[in-house]
């Protein structure tokens, strides 16, 4: 029987000190689980870009400001399908280096539940 349980990715910090101006992992492990929520926590500051290739720029995040990205029903398809992050999607950040940390969170439900 499915089961309607979320569950918390772990929590991820890069501390923005490291930064070299190309793309480094803020998860090297990639995601745990497919999430259907992430957000990044930009703490420092400097302005980060966000990459989910590590090659393209997709997002770019000010100091100071949370983004989320959320997937639930968003865009929904016939039958109840949801689009998620997959299991093992790494979540890459540049910018300048600067104090603070960036933060990886986010929710998935787990395969089977």
């Amino acid at each position: 029987m499915a089961k309607n349980r979320v569950y918390p990715l772990l929590l991820q910090t890069f501390d923005s000190g490291d930064m070299t101006g190309d793309y480094l992992p803020i998860n090297p492990d990639g995601l745990e689980g497919a999430a259907f929520w992430l957000r990044i926590n930009n703490d420092t500051d400097e302005t980060i870009t966000i990459s989910y290739d590590g090659v393209n720029d997709h997002e770019v995040i000010l100091s100071g400001v949370i983004y989320e990205t959320p997937t639930t029903q968003n865009n929904a398809l016939p039958s109840g399908k949801v689009c998620l992050f997959p299991i093992g999607q790494i979540i890459y950040v540049k910018g300048t280096a600067g104090t603070g940390d960036v933060y990886l969170s986010g929710f998935y439900q787990p395969i089977g539940e």
